[in-house]
């Protein structure tokens, strides 16, 4: 008679790689579109948190209001947890923190803030990987596409461009600037044969990616 596997309360990428057949490459993936997030353990974890005050604009600046020793299973930055997928491991400098709220890592050491994870560390949370089979190999039938109507249709594919973003920042990496970013974007638009967007409007577009993603590019520019 097979084992039934237990149920646990944090499951690493080993388990969910073992259990649901996915590499890191899909890990990856799944990460970049926001279909799962990762998380980490920690025990008494320094940490500041506050608000971003002009978040997502290029003079956003950090307000502290207080300290906390964190302990438990803490939420990473998608972008953090794409780089130590992909890079093995790394140092956590942020947490992940609803909008507008950040949580800073101090650290044990005050001369080295920042906490080191490697790949093995990471993973998620029972409710999640349950989410996360049925929407990879549940019982339930996928819902039918919505049917289009008949009025007039986007003139950009805004879903497929996303897609395109996430492929560029996972596998090539972040571009240097927001300037450059855009440059790709609408030099895909045209690759695809379809019409490519204003500069403005893709500022508009990609604000928020952009300032999710522009730490990384501000450490490689370094």
């Amino acid at each position: 008679m097979p084992s039934r596997k237990r149920k646990k309360v944090f499951y690493t990428l080993n388990d969910i790689a073992a259990r649901l057949d996915l590499g890191f490459v899909d890990i990856g993936a799944l990460l970049a579109e926001r279909h799962i997030r990762l998380c980490t353990p920690v025990a008494a974890l320094p940490v500041e948190v506050g608000l971003w005050e002009n978040e997502g604009e290029p003079d956003q600046y950090a307000v502290a209001e207080d300290r906390q020793l964190l302990t438990g299973l803490v939420d990473l930055r998608p972008q953090d947890a794409l780089a130590i997928v992909r890079h093995g491991s790394g140092t956590l400098l942020w947490l992940d923190a609803p909008s507008p709220g950040f949580r800073r890592v101090i650290g044990s050491h005050p001369e080295r803030p920042g906490h080191d994870v490697t790949r093995d560390d990471l993973g998620i949370r029972h409710e999640d990987l349950e989410r996360l089979t049925a929407m990879l190999g549940g019982d339930e039938a996928p819902a039918a596409p919505a049917a289009r109507g008949r009025g007039v249709q986007p003139t950009h594919d805004w879903d497929a461009c996303q897609l395109e973003v996430f492929r560029l920042f996972y596998f090539e990496g972040v571009p240097e600037s927001k300037a450059a970013l855009i440059r790709h974007v609408q030099a895909w638009f045209a690759a695809k044969g379809r019409k490519v967007p204003d500069e403005s409007t893709l500022q508009k577009r990609l604000k928020d990616l952009w300032a999710m993603f522009a730490p990384e590019a501000r450490r490689k520019t370094a």
